[in-house]
């Protein structure tokens, strides 16, 4: 359910969804597969966690952007993950205006 309302979130902002990964593991491989531009995915997933998840990632394919999203603010794990390569932190509850927020910042070119 999150998930797809993640989807038609993203959607309704122009992006088109190409894949969903039900655990960090199956994130990895669907990215490396799939070669997406920006991946949003959970601090907290089954088989492989998202700071995990997202390593590899970044390490496979450096160019993918990742939006962590967690139901914690944890100053420790944003360090963890900017440190790892996220590229922006998405708050629980999902409310459309952080997402659109989050990709915004993803997508606006570096000065």
């Amino acid at each position: 359910m999150f998930r797809a309302f993640l989807a038609a979130i993203l959607a309704k902002n122009g992006i088109q969804v190409i894949g969903e990964a039900i655990n960090g593991l199956q994130a990895v491989e669907m990215t490396n597969e799939l070669q997406p531009d920006v991946v949003f995915m959970d601090v907290i997933m089954p088989v492989l966690g998202g700071i995990e998840a997202l390593k590899r990632i970044k390490n496979l394919r450096p160019s993918t952007k990742i939006v962590m999203i967690t139901a914690t603010s944890s100053r420790e794990l944003v360090i963890e993950a900017v440190k790892a390569g996220a590229a922006g932190f998405i708050v629980k509850p999902l409310i459309a205006e952080n997402v659109s927020a989050a990709l915004a910042k993803v997508f606006t070119p570096c000065e």
